[in-house]
């Protein structure tokens, strides 16, 4: 049920371009990369978190090491254009990046409970190395392991669904959001350090990092200062149809430019011919007035 899509670590390095900004602009980097713990805010002073201290139920994490980080690799990709040429495209990890990447990776586990368990398998290992490895050329990668929705109960409910529409793991998201937020907040009161962070997502992730933003960082200023960007494809962000910000997300626009922080890039695809596209669940809205946001990562202004 994992859709295709494009992820560009492009997105980031670009966006972090802005790092070299006029520190007076309001959403210049400035106070958003690099911040040191002794000049910012904990939003959760004394959080401690039972699941995810130190090192505990992490998939990427600064201080796991070898192939017990899963962020450790050559992730060496291939580029292939339009005309069907390939060209490689070396991966260095930064020896000092300045902000943090926080990853939830999409419906990936085939345990048979409606939430997987904390052990993490191949499927959550490789998607998390294919869609966040490259992450490490501008940031500190942090992953989570946590209980997510599984393929199991997707594809048992959406069989049950034909029969009635019910749905056999009702509260599996609700489990899911929980471990994340945890997460998240174990890494920001104990481990961001005050550093700017950068949300990474797809699909399941990308809908949990969503509800994160507007209720967790939207909700909180000294989140808002730090937060750089979030790259949540493979769900519907909503926007008023025609604008950037105002459905989903009150404070959180559109990414439009390299120098802008604080905003969103989301977006959905399908390959051409996709039997999908005659009855998409992503891309759509069925809120009058208001549609999915459509960011291009190659083309953050439009067109």
């Amino acid at each position: 049920m994992i859709h295709r899509f494009l992820f560009s670590v492009a997105i980031a390095s670009l966006l972090l371009s802005a790092c070299g900004g006029d520190s007076s602009n309001s959403n210049s980097a400035g106070s958003r990369v690099g911040a040191s713990a002794a000049n910012t805010t904990n939003p959760f002073p004394g959080y401690q978190s039972t699941l995810y201290t130190g090192t505990s139920n992490w998939l990427c994490h600064p201080d796991l090491f070898g192939s017990s980080n899963v962020c450790n690799g050559n992730f060496d990709s291939t580029a292939v254009a339009s005309d069907a040429s390939a060209t490689t495209l070396s991966y260095t990890p930064a020896a000092a990046p300045p902000v943090d990447c926080f990853y939830v990776y999409p419906t990936t586990s085939i345990d048979l409970a409606g939430n997987s368990d904390l052990n993490d398998d191949l499927q959550e290992q490789q998607t998390t190395a294919l869609q966040f490895g490259r992450y490490g050329e501008v940031c500190r990668q942090f992953a989570p392991v946590y209980r997510q929705r599984t393929l199991t109960a997707l594809g048992l409910t959406t069989f049950t669904g034909a029969l009635g529409g019910i749905d056999i793991a009702p509260n599996a998201g609700e489990v899911a959001y929980a471990d994340v937020l945890d997460a998240f907040k174990e890494y920001i009161a104990n481990q961001s350090e005050g550093r700017g962070f950068i949300l990474v997502g797809h699909s399941q992730g990308s809908g949990i990092l969503r509800r994160l933003i507007a209720e967790e960082i939207e909700t909180r200023p000294e989140l808002m200062s730090r937060f750089i960007s979030a790259h949540i494809p493979g769900t519907n962000v909503l926007v008023p149809t025609g604008r950037d910000v105002g459905a989903s997300f009150q404070k959180v626009p559109a990414c439009r430019s390299a120098n802008q922080l604080g905003c969103v890039v989301a977006y959905v695809t399908y390959r051409a011919g996709d039997p999908q596209l005659d009855d998409p669940r992503f891309g759509l809205s069925a809120e009058e007035g208001k549609q999915a946001l459509c960011t291009n990562p190659a083309a953050l202004a439009g067109g």
